[in-house]
């Protein structure tokens, strides 16, 4: 994505690249952010004695 935009190509000056770039590092960050906040989330769960399954 960078390179495309460094090299000046026309299709990533586009409203419709930014949208789709967003969404990708979007996806690419929120995945393993929300699989730690889960881990976290279960540790202080355990930590406070509740136990789920």
């Amino acid at each position: 994505m960078h390179y495309a935009v460094e090299s000046g190509q026309p299709w990533a000056a586009t409203d419709g690249f930014s949208a789709l770039s967003f969404a990708l590092w979007g996806v690419l960050v929120g995945m393993p952010l929300g699989r730690a906040l889960n881990v976290v989330m279960r540790s202080i769960q355990y930590a406070n004695g509740v136990r789920v399954g």
